[in-house]
Parts: C-alpha cells; sequence; structure tokens
C-alpha cells in the first residue's frame, strides 16, 4: 500500500513498508538493540503508557537517543495510549515515530470519532498511527481491560469504519478464531496476542496480510523464570548481565523463526529484504534498571575499596600518612568535589549563596562564632574593606588549597604550610591567638566536611575516611605546631587517627559550648564575610541569601553571629532540594571520574615563574585572563551585575599568578623567608610518609 504524502519520510512506515516488500514483520515485546544489531535486523521499541507516566518521557528519550546510535533502523512506537491528553502531549514533546491512539475503552461511535480526531493530531506531526476496532479478553499493563464489551471481534464493516478515520495501521481483535482480515491494502494489518501462536499459523498470518505481529510472553518465559529462580541468589549485577543474555537469546530465536536474519544493506534499497521488526516496552525498562545498578556499582566502588583496605579498626593503626592523604584527596577532587573541597579549602569565608548549589559553601563562618577570633579579624580591618577582605579570602584559599592538594612531602604543600606558620607565628606571639583557639580552627577543617556531607551530599563519609582525615589532620596540626595538650589521651597516645579525631571533636564541641556566644564582633566579621561571596550576586537577591545563608546555620552558632532565623519557606526549599538532590546523585548520576576533578590551581609554572589560581569569589585574584575567563557566560554574567573578570583593571588582582612566599598582607609581601626556611628543612625531615600511626 502506499503511504500517504507527509508520512513518506516516517522511519515506522518506511520499515513497515520494507516488510511488506520483503516477507516477515514482528513486533517483539523485550527486543533489544543488542540483537537487532547481531542480525542485523531493523527494530521497533515500544512502550506502554505507564512507563512514559512513570518515567516523565526520559525512558522514551533513551531509546531515542540508543536508536540515533544504532547501525541499524530502529523506531520508537507507542502502545495502547488510551489517554487523550497523553497522546497529545507524546506527538508534541516525545520523540515518537508512531502512536497507538486506543480508544477501544470507548462505545463504537465515540472510539470512532476520538481516533479520527487524534490520528489527525499525529498526521500533522509527521506521527504515524495505529488503532483498534475491538478488544479480545485480556488487559495489558496499564491498559483497561475491556473483554466485558459487547461484540469484542471485528468485524467487515468496521475495518471500512476505521480505515476512514485516517489511520496507518489497523489492529483487528481476531486472536486465535479468525487469521486474517482483508484490508485491500488501504491499511496495515497489526496482530495483538499472539502468544500461544503456532511458527505455522504466524507464518500463515503474514502471508494474509499481516504487516506487524506483537511477541510477549514468547520473548519474557526464560527472563520470568530467571529471575524468579536467581533473584535472591546473585549478586544484582549478574543478575542483570544473566537476565539480559536470556532476552538477547530469545529475541534471536524469534528472529530466526521468522526469518529475518538477512542482510540490513537493502533496507533503504527497495529490491530485496525480509526483516522482522522487535518492538519492546521491555527494553526500556531493562535497560533503565541496568543503568541503575552500575551507578549503584560505581557510586560506591570508592568507599567500598577503602572498607576492604582496611576491614577492621584494629586495621586502622596501619594507615600511613601517605594513604590517609590519598584517601582524604580522593574525596576532596572526586568524591564529594563541592560540599568537601569548598568546606575545607574556603572554610574560611565561602559563605553558601545560590540554591542550586545548597549546603557546598559554608563550613568554617562557624569560627566567627568565637569571640576572641572574631575581635582579631575586626581589628586587622582584613574584613571592612571590601578589596582588602576579597584578598585575605583569596590568599587564605589559595594557602589551603596549596597545603590539602598537594601529597605532604611536595615542595608546594611544605611552602603552604610554612606560609601559613609565619603568618600566624606575630599573632600567636603576642597571645591574639591562643592555642586553644589554633585548635578549635583545625577542629572545623576536619569535622565540618564530615558534618556537611552528612547534611548535604549523596552519603557520609564512611569510618575509614574519617580515619583517614584524623590521621593527616593530626599530622597537619603538628606541622603548624598546634599542641594537642587539651585532648584526652595527649599523653597516652592514640590508637589511630580515628581514636585521634574523636577525642578532637568531643573537646571541639566542648569548646563551643563555653566560648560560642553572641558578640557584636561576630555579626560584623560574618556580614562581612558574607559581602564577600555575595559580591558578584545581583543587589535584589542579597536578602534572599542572607535568608538562604540562614538556613543553613546551627541554632547556636547562629545565635552567636546574631544572624535572624530563616523564614519557613526558605527552609523547607533548603530541605527540599537538598534532599533532591541526595537522591538523583545517589542513584541516578554516575560518579565524577578523576580527569574530571575540579581544578584548583595550575599544575606548573607559567611564563612568568608563576602558579595561577582557577577559582575566584568576588575578585579574580591570581586569575589567568584567558579567553575562556573573560567572555564566558559566567564572565557575561558577572559583568551584567558590575562585577570584575580575569585581566580586568590591569594587573591590580595579579593577573600573572602568585609566588607562595609573597602571599598575605601587603605589609608582609616577600617576608619570613628566614622563618619559612627553618619550617621547609623541619617538614623535609618528615619520617611519617610511609610510617604506620602508631608508630609515629
Amino acid at each position: 500500500m502506499s503511504s500517504l504524502p507527509y508520512l513518506t519520510q516516517n522511519k515506522t512506515v518506511r520499515i513497515l513498508e520494507d516488510a511488506e516488500r520483503h516477507g516477515y514483520n514482528v513486533e517483539h515485546i523485550l527486543g533489544v538493540v543488542k540483537a537487532a544489531e547481531n542480525k542485523r535486523s531493523p527494530l521497533i521499541i515500544q512502550v506502554f503508557p505507564w512507563q512514559v507516566k512513570f518515567s516523565d518521557g526520559l525512558l522514551v528519550r533513551t531509546a531515542a537517543d540508543a536508536a540515533s546510535r544504532s547501525s541499524v533502523p530502529i523506531a520508537i512506537h507507542l502502545d495502547h495510549c488510551q489517554d487523550e491528553a497523553l497522546v497529545k502531549l507524546a506527538a508534541d514533546t516525545l520523540p515518537f515515530d508512531s502512536i497507538m491512539v486506543d480508544m477501544s475503552h470507548h462505545g463504537k461511535a465515540e472510539n470512532l470519532a476520538k481516533t479520527k480526531e487524534l490520528v489527525s493530531y499525529c498526521h500533522a506531526r509527521g506521527i504515524a498511527t495505529e488503532a483498534e476496532p475491538g478488544r479480545i479478553e485480556g488487559g495489558e499493563d496499564g491498559v483497561a481491560d475491556t473483554a466485558d464489551m459487547e461484540g469484542v471481534l471485528t468485524t467487515p464493516e468496521e475495518v471500512e469504519e476505521f480505515i476512514a478515520t485516517g489511520v496507518d495501521f489497523l489492529a483487528p481483535a481476531i486472536g486465535l478464531r479468525k487469521s486474517e482480515k482483508q484490508a485491500n491494502g488501504r491499511v496495515r494489518i497489526v496482530l495483538h496476542g499472539t502468544n500461544g501462536f503456532p511458527d505455522d499459523v504466524t507464518r500463515a498470518c503474514i502471508t494474509k496480510g499481516v504487516s506487524k505481529i506483537n511477541v510477549n510472553k514468547l520473548v519474557l518465559e526464560d527472563w520470568n523464570t530467571h529471575m524468579r529462580e536467581n533473584a535472591s541468589q546473585m549478586l544484582l549485577t549478574q543478575f542483570m548481565e544473566e537476565g539480559v543474555k536470556h532476552v538477547v537469546a530469545m529475541q534471536e530465536h524469534q528472529m530466526d523463526t521468522r526469518m529475518s536474519n538477512v542482510s540490513l544493506r537493502q533496507f533503504f534499497s527497495p529490491p530485496e529484504m525480509a526483516n522482522v521488526i522487535f518492538c519492546s516496552p521491555a527494553i526500556l525498562l531493562c535497560a533503565a534498571m541496568l543503568y541503575l545498578a552500575l551507578v549503584r556499582t560505581l557510586r560506591y566502588k570508592r568507599s567500598n575499596a577503602v572498607k576492604r583496605e582496611y576491614p577492621t579498626r584494629e586495621s586502622y593503626r596501619n594507615m600511613t600518612l601517605e594513604e590517609a592523604w590519598t584517601i582524604q584527596s580522593s574525596l576532596a577532587e572526586v568524591e564529594f568535589p563541592t560540599v568537601f573541597s569548598s568546606s575545607i579549602f574556603f572554610a574560611l569565608f565561602r559563605v553558601f549563596l545560590a540554591i542550586d548549589q545548597v549546603g557546598y559553601r559554608l563550613t568554617h563562618h562557624q569560627t566567627y562564632g568565637i569571640p576572641s577570633v572574631s575581635r582579631l579579624l575586626a581589628a586587622t580591618g582584613k574584613l571592612t574593606n571590601v578589596r582588602t577582605a576579597s584578598k585575605w579570602a583569596a590568599d587564605t584559599g589559595v594557602i589551603l588549597t596549596e597545603v590539602l592538594l598537594h601529597h605532604p612531602s611536595d615542595p608546594r604543600a611544605i611552602d603552604g604550610i610554612a606560609r601559613m606558620n609565619f603568618l600566624h607565628e606575630r599573632y600567636r606571639r603576642t597571645g591574639k591567638i591562643s592555642d586553644e583557639d589554633m585548635l578549635y580552627t583545625l577542629s572545623l577543617f576536619v569535622l565540618e566536611p564530615i558534618r556537611w556531607t552528612k547534611r548535604f551530599d549523596w552519603r557520609e563519609v564512611n569510618e575509614v575516611e574519617r580515619c583517614a582525615m584524623g590521621t593527616y589532620w593530626r599530622w597537619l596540626g603538628e606541622a603548624m605546631d598546634i599542641p594537642y595538650t587539651a585532648l584526652r589521651s595527649n599523653d597516652s597516645g592514640w590508637a589511630n587517627g580515628l581514636h585521634f579525631l574523636d577525642e578532637l571533636e568531643e573537646w571541639s564541641l566542648g569548646y563551643e559550648v563555653g566560648n560560642m556566644v553572641s558578640a557584636e564582633t561576630n555579626k560584623a566579621v560574618a556580614k562581612h564575610t558574607v559581602d564577600i561571596a555575595l559580591f558578584n550576586i545581583p543587589k535584589a537577591l542579597h536578602a534572599l541569601s542572607f535568608d538562604l545563608v540562614s538556613c543553613l546555620l546551627e541554632p547556636r552558632l547562629r545565635t552567636a553571629i546574631m544572624f535572624e532565623r530563616p523564614s519557613l519557606l526558605a527552609s523547607l526549599a533548603v530541605k527540599v532540594i537538598v534532599a533532591l538532590r541526595k537522591l538523583l546523585v545517589r542513584h541516578f548520576f554516575l560518579p565524577r571520574p578523576y580527569f574530571l576533578r575540579k581544578r584548583w590551581f595550575s599544575d606548573e609554572l607559567n611564563a612568568d615563574g608563576r602558579f595561577n589560581f582557577e577559582q575566584y569569589i568576588a575578585h579574580p585574584w591570581y586569575i589567568r585572563p584567558t579567553l575562556y575567563n573573560r567572555w564566558s557566560l559566567n564572565s557575561w554574567l558577572i559583568r551584567m551585575v558590575g562585577g570584575s573578570v580575569p585581566g580586568d583593571q590591569g594587573a591590580k588582582y595579579c593577573p600573572k599568578g602568585y609566588i607562595i612566599t609573597e602571599l598575605g598582607p601587603d605589609d608582609m609581601r616577600g617576608k619570613g623567608e628566614h622563618d619559612m626556611q627553618a619550617t621547609r628543612d623541619r617538614l623535609s625531615r618528615n619520617g611519617r610518609i610511609d610510617c604506620p600511626f602508631d608508630r609515629w
């Protein structure tokens, strides 16, 4: 039969035309792309309305993507769509090549009227249509059972009436009672309900003019048996892999039985071709399950690996500094690249701003709840001037990043520690910063990422990872000359990094109870810090941003820095977004590979003998003014709100980069080489790199 002019390029129509010219055509429920590729057979992937609604069209788009990548022709078909609104939605927004407009649950007159209307709607959008005049006994997934309707078998008169609707494919209710319905080439005949058909009956139907045959149970039986017998016996990944093998084997058998295993080279040339078309709504479910299993396996791969390396608490004492740093750097760069890294590297001044990054950037704001710390910050004036405040924030971030993301023996890590010690030394010597203040600050850098990961990311930091962080930060605190005399086991020693971390947390919480009180200096420093982070945010959004920041603060901290309680709406919005993000990342997103880790700085010296930073909040300190950095979409948005992008105002923001020995306040620039060299010499003799914790 000839197709309507507006459907000459329709994929489903072209596949069926070729099938009619050259032989066999079967629609398969569990047809998989792999089997079609193996047999070089065209494929129609069929989905039910339930699958469209359940996945909000995701499975349909997945099928369309598979079709676009396949080397064999693949069409996408929506079967038994009984919802008029869904037919229109599918035609307008989803990549279907054909839709079965199934109005058979209505009376005959209404069935015809609605079918005609929807057929016209689909044709106007280049979509082929299928209809069903009646129904044989038995419902399908998500489809109403109409076996109680009178006159369920299709009559010759009904064939004429449905041809008049303009439908392209007709599925007459003939079942096992009737094997032929003559349509005189005006529509293509589709055969449903063929599970019990012997091969000779199926071939007889094809010779009588059937263009498309639905197959369901014939392919599902082996898979269902496999599921019943092995679901509780196999690992999920093995279970899914074996299930796919059953599906492919059965589908290939159906292709062989119906003589579809012919060369596909002639698909687009008229002379010779026989093919069997397998339409499979279940392939999408199978693919989705495989993808979810893959996500589940890879999502926990790193976590499970460290647990296997250290299976018991007794084994924790064997963890070396190098092993601890490796575990922690993986958390910071690939496992929790936003929540975790930001909370460590920008803990002093990174405040949560954007609702789409909820919970990522606030952690060390908590030091501003301690008056002894905030009084010093306020007195130095570092946060009262926008330029000096942003430079102070940038320098602190650069130093911390250099230390934490480089191996403990790397000269850049050692230089960072040496510079940090020199900049703190004058305040510690004069008593403006106490040992307890330093220890509390250290505790927040190790504890807050763990707490925030639990609150905002897709999983918690596991016990082995906590042990690694305790091991690393114990070493770093000692490298910074922070005494641990306030901890209970300082004299007797700690069994492992987890033991150290638990005692540090116990002390830190007690320190907060005694020291975290309301103070105007807390409020001033906190507000100035938030202002830094909001520098490139439109003024109109500042009030909302402060409300969101307040949502992320614990009540004691919020009271100490004198921030108002967040609105109920803001609190609810944050909770919903965090919960949704956890769900999506845990179950639907593949983990970040190492090559996509977040980049904080350049690895090599540039032409000026300096390093460049690659992230900034307020002003683009030390950022190289590349074409992308100056003219990306983000850069245009920053310009629109009056912000600065790399390269603006000449050398003001040091676009040539930084040298670690120059970081810090302007009056300390280039100073401290003698003191830094003493620290370098001490740390270069570090004997703990390969030494187990219990031998420190």
